[in-house]
C-alpha cells in the first residue's frame, strides 16, 4: 500500500478546534486570507486614483514583467482578458526582455518587494529601450527608481507575504489596462466580485465547521495525496496559483496542468500508480461557460477519470461573470492550501528554503 495514501487516514489535527490556528499559524496568515475581499476593495480604490499618461494607451503590446506571485497576477490578467484586450498581453518571467519589446510596448514592472533582481534588470532594459513603463510595488529599489524617473507608480499598500498580496498585484494590473482603454471598464465587475468574495468568506473562514465548509472538506480529501490541479479556460493560471499556494503554504508537492494540452500528453500517465509514488488526487477547476457545461475536453477527462477510478474533485464556484469567478477561485485555493497546512501541522507562513536561496544569491 502506498504509505503516503495510508497516512492520509491518520489525520490528527482537528480543523474545527479554534486553538489549532494560533498554535500552528505563527504569522496569523488566516487573517490575511480572510481579509482578501477588503484587500481587493482597497486595491481597486487606490489604483483608480492614479492618473496615467494618455500616450500609454497608444502602445501596441503589453508586457508584464515579474516573478513568482507578481507574475501570476499577470497570467490571471492575460487569461481573463486575452479575448477582450485590443492589444496582445505577454508575461515575462525573465531578466532578459525579448527583442520585440520596444518603444511601442507598455511594460508593467510588477514586484511586491521592489527588490526582485530579475524584475529590476528587465525594468532597466525597458527604460534603455524607451518603453512606456509603469511600476506596481510596495517599495524597495523599484519604487526609488520609478520616483527618480517620474514614472507612473501604483503602490501596494499591504503588510504580509508577497503571495498574500495578490489582490493588489492583480487589480493594479486590471486598473491599468482598463484605465488606458485596452479592455472595457471593469468597475461594475470588480464591485460585484468583491461582494461575492464577502459571501465566500462567510462560507469558508476557519470558524465555519468542516461539515459546512467546502474548503476544509477539500483539504481533508487531498490529505497526503499528490494534488494535480487542472485548469480550464479562464482557470488555466488559477490552477498554477493553486499549485504554488500548495507549495508555499502547505509545503506540498503539487502539479498543475491545463486543458486541452493535458489530453495530448499528461493524461497518458494516468494508467497505473506504483506503490512507491504518491497517489494522485485530481482537482479539476471548471468555469461556468457553455462549452465546459455541455461537453468538451474537460468532460472527456472527467469520464476517463471515472473509468480508471482515480480520485478527483470537480471544483466550481458561482455562476457569475468571469472576473468574479477568477477571484473567487483564487480565494478558495488560498483557503484550501491553508487548511491543508494545518492538517499537516505545518506553519503556512515561513518559506525558509526560498529565503535561504534568495539570501545566497544576494551574497554572491
Amino acid at each position: 500500500m502506498n504509505p503516503l495514501k495510508k497516512s492520509n487516514s491518520n489525520q490528527t489535527i482537528n480543523l474545527d478546534r479554534m486553538e489549532t490556528v494560533p498554535s500552528i499559524d505563527s504569522t496569523a496568515m488566516i487573517g490575511r486570507i480572510s481579509d482578501f475581499h477588503s484587500q481587493c476593495s482597497s486595491a481597486w480604490i487606490q489604483s483608480n486614483n492614479i492618473e496615467l499618461p494618455t500616450q500609454h494607451s497608444k502602445c501596441n503590446h503589453i508586457a508584464i514583467v515579474g516573478m513568482g506571485g507578481s507574475a501570476i497576477s499577470g497570467n490571471l490578467l492575460k487569461d481573463l482578458f486575452q479575448d477582450q484586450s485590443s492589444v496582445p498581453i505577454s508575461v515575462i518571467r525573465n531578466p532578459r526582455l525579448p527583442k520585440w519589446v520596444n518603444e511601442d510596448t507598455l511594460v508593467i514592472a510588477s514586484s511586491y518587494s521592489g527588490n526582485t533582481k530579475e524584475t529590476l534588470t528587465a525594468f532597466d532594459q525597458a527604460i534603455k529601450r524607451g518603453c512606456r513603463v509603469i511600476s506596481s510595488t510596495s517599495g524597495g529599489t523599484l519604487l526609488e527608481r520609478s520616483k527618480a524617473l517620474n514614472l507612473p507608480l501604483l503602490l501596494i499598500d499591504f503588510a504580509g507575504e508577497p503571495r498574500s498580496a495578490i489582490g493588489y498585484g492583480f487589480l493594479n494590473l486590471v486598473s491599468i489596462v482598463s484605465t488606458l482603454g485596452f479592455i472595457p471598464n471593469q468597475h461594475a465587475f470588480v464591485a460585484s466580485a468583491i461582494e461575492q468574495m464577502k459571501i465566500n468568506h462567510g462560507n469558508w473562514h476557519h470558524q465555519v465547521l468542516s461539515k459546512y465548509n467546502y474548503a476544509k472538506k477539500l483539504a481533508m480529501r487531498i490529505g497526503y495525496n499528490l494534488p494535480i490541479i487542472i485548469g480550464y479556460e479562464i482557470f488555466e493560471s488559477v490552477a498554477r496559483r493553486w499549485k504554488t499556494q500548495f507549495n508555499e503554504n502547505s509545503k506540498t508537492l503539487a502539479i498543475w496542468e491545463v486543458i486541452p494540452e493535458f489530453l495530448h500528453n499528461g493524461v497518458e500517465s494516468f494508467q497505473s500508480t506504483p506503490d512507491c509514488t504518491p497517489f494522485p488526487m485530481v482537482i479539476l477547476l471548471q468555469p461556468y461557460s457553455s462549452e465546459s457545461q455541455q461537453g468538451g475536453p474537460l468532460m472527456h477527462l472527467l469520464e476517463f477519470l471515472q473509468a480508471v477510478h482515480l480520485p478527483y474533485e470537480l471544483v466550481t464556484v458561482h455562476k457569475e461573470h468571469n472576473l468574479s469567478q477568477v477571484l473567487s477561485m483564487v480565494q478558495l485555493g488560498d483557503y484550501v492550501s491553508y487548511y491543508l497546512a494545518l492538517l499537516k501541522n505545518i506553519d503556512p507562513g515561513p518559506v525558509s528554503i526560498i529565503e535561504s536561496i534568495k539570501s545566497n544569491q544576494d551574497n554572491r
